[in-house]
């Protein structure tokens, strides 16, 4: 299985490194083409950041390639350790953000309101510091070893599944089920 999940992690490594190259580029390079500068759309903000987290989810994976040259997944590694840490980061980081759009788009159609600029900073920002503190926990807790063989890559130990419980899981479920709550709420409220 780590064949395909290593050709599909290589095949999102690229589609997303091109789309943030992309996006980043026109971010810095074509502010003259627009009447309103693009980064100020908050939509683009929150798309970027999504396809960043799909980023380093993909990086995550990618170090499957490793286990397949070696044949085995060396817990101690470098890599294993790696793998761990863009997973921890890259898969929470995905579902807040697929959530963050849906809640942008819910306070828009819904409430009629978009955020001010200084809010939607500090909301994107608090996403980031969130995921970040999600990392932390499990690390300060248990030290860089938390990472080991788990299942056909490595993350969290299967030793510490409330770890893994709440700084991992919880936030991707409430992520998903509240996105599909505020899209509902959207589908009958149009």
């Amino acid at each position: 299985g780590l064949i395909a999940i290593s050709v599909l992690a290589f095949l999102s490594l690229i589609a997303t490194s091109i789309l943030l190259g992309f996006i980043t580029y026109r971010l810095f390079f074509w502010r003259s083409s627009y009447t309103r500068y693009i980064g100020y759309n908050q939509y683009i903000i929150l798309i970027y950041n999504l396809v960043l987290a799909d980023f380093l989810q993909s990086l995550g994976f990618i170090i499957s390639l490793q286990w397949i040259l070696t044949n085995k997944i060396e817990s101690s590694s470098a890599a294993c350790f790696l793998q761990g840490l863009w997973l921890q980061i890259g898969d929470p980081s995905s579902g807040l953000f697929v959530f963050a759009i849906a809640f942008h788009t819910f306070l828009l159609v819904v409430c009629g309101r978009k955020m001010s600029h200084k809010f939607f900073v500090s909301f994107v920002v608090g996403i980031w510091a969130f995921v970040v503190l999600m990392l932390i926990i499990p690390l300060a807790q248990h030290g860089p070893g938390i990472f080991v063989l788990s299942g056909a890559w490595c993350w969290i130990s299967d030793d510490y599944e409330i770890a893994r419980l709440w700084t991992h899981y919880v936030w991707i479920f409430l992520a998903e089920f509240g996105t599909i709550i505020l899209y509902a709420v959207m589908y009958f409220q149009l």
